[in-house]
């Protein structure tokens, strides 16, 4: 969460709003109860100034390429664990929308449960790190960020290659309140992979 203090620091939070930065997709932050619409300086932070000295709740708009976000951020000076010198970063979440860099792996689809689209589920690849969350349509799309070669396999009948980690077709685990389940995907390294998780 931490970072170097950007240039013209103000009192308040300074927000990093974007994982894949990509200017002007959305990143649009505010603080709830305050009117001000915050600059934003060259190396891409939100700046905030002469906010009350108390919890602020943080909101950053994700536009249509990444999630929404939100947090708590304690901006009374009076605490000891207050640094006005340190970022808030957001590490916000690609949509569906988001166009991925080629040569990505990645599983895109829709969670449904009994025909209807489940929304804001997780949607997780069991044994591997990451979480996603579907969308108000229970859309998703979960990036396989830290495989290697010693997870991919090649079929020793056909030649094509899959994403195998642990020797088996990656296992998604969809989670929601009330309920859940787990389902096999067959995923090519470096490619889109469509492919619905139902139930």
């Amino acid at each position: 969460m931490g970072g170097d203090r950007p240039d013209h620091a103000p009192d308040g939070p300074w927000v990093e709003p974007e994982r894949f930065h990509r200017p002007g997709s959305g990143g649009k932050s505010r603080v709830d109860g305050v009117d001000e619409v915050p600059p934003r300086n060259r190396s891409g932070y939100h700046l905030f100034f002469d906010l009350p000295p108390t919890s602020v709740t943080v909101r950053v708009d994700g536009g249509a390429y990444y999630r929404d976000a939100s947090r708590t951020v304690d901006v009374d000076p009076s605490n000891p664990t207050y640094d006005p010198g340190t970022a808030e970063e957001f590490v916000l979440e690609p949509t569906p929308a988001y166009s991925f860099p080629s040569g990505l792996t990645r599983v895109r689809g829709q969670v449904r449960q009994s025909g209807q689209p489940v929304s804001d589920a997780e949607v997780s690849v069991q044994g591997l790190p990451g979480t996603v969350r579907t969308t108000d349509t229970g859309e998703f799309v979960y990036v396989f960020a830290d495989i290697d070669h010693t997870d991919v396999d090649r079929d020793p009948n056909t030649g094509v290659r899959y994403v195998m980690p642990g020797n088996a077709h990656p296992v998604f685990a969809v989670t929601w309140p009330n309920g859940g389940f787990t389902q096999s995907v067959t995923v090519r390294p470096g490619r889109l992979t469509s492919a619905n998780l139902t139930n």
